[in-house]
């Protein structure tokens, strides 16, 4: 066997340990069943951990990595579980530790993974890294602070577009004004002209 062949073998072999620990896990991760809050904690973020592994296995090909996780993991057979479901667990590792992840809120981590909260991101990362045992009271504040902030610069950009869109209106309307004098007086121009039929 090559080292090719065998380097194959193996991550063949990892990402079958990764599927079985994902499928495994499931049960204790899922909604409507009743189970222990922090261990259907650990059980999503360690199935978040095992797809983030199989992520990287597959080297950013996202459509082998599709593959892989449709046949594997969401068409296990057994229990099953949606794609965003997932790609919500795998950004809860992504962010950080189990640790962080239940100070932010699980919630709170699938939406500092959006482009929209990048900046909360970096200001919550680094506060857990500056403040370890920090509260949620504090990062919920930091959350509040932030989509205040958000409402005030979307507030100060509607009136702005407000008024274009007004400017824009008066000078459609001042322009219509300019043509329905002018076909009145072509209309007015026409009237003391011979028709087609009379010439």
């Amino acid at each position: 066997m090559t080292d090719v062949n065998k380097a194959l073998e193996h991550i063949e072999n990892l990402l079958s340990e990764l599927a079985n620990i994902v499928v495994n896990a499931l049960s204790n991760a899922g909604a409507g069943r009743v189970v222990d809050k922090e261990l259907c904690e650990q059980a999503q973020y360690d199935i978040g951990a095992a797809m983030h592994e199989a992520k990287l296995l597959f080297q950013g090909n996202k459509n082998k990595f599709g593959k892989w996780r449709d046949e594997n993991i969401i068409g296990n057979g057994k229990r099953t579980v949606d794609k965003r479901t997932l790609t919500r667990w795998t950004n809860l590792c992504e962010f950080g530790t189990l640790d962080e992840c239940r100070k932010v809120g699980f919630t709170k981590v699938y939406k500092l993974s959006s482009k929209r909260y990048a900046p909360l991101r970096e200001q919550i990362k680094q506060h857990l890294e500056q403040h370890p045992d920090v509260e949620s009271d504090t990062i919920n504040e930091m959350f509040n602070d932030f989509a205040t902030q958000l409402k005030t610069e979307k507030k100060q950009t509607t009136p702005v577009v407000n008024d274009d869109l007004v400017d824009k209106v008066s000078e459609l309307e001042a322009r219509l004004k300019e043509l329905e004098q002018e076909n009145a007086n072509l209309r007015q121009q026409l009237e003391g002209q011979p028709t087609l039929e009379a010439a």
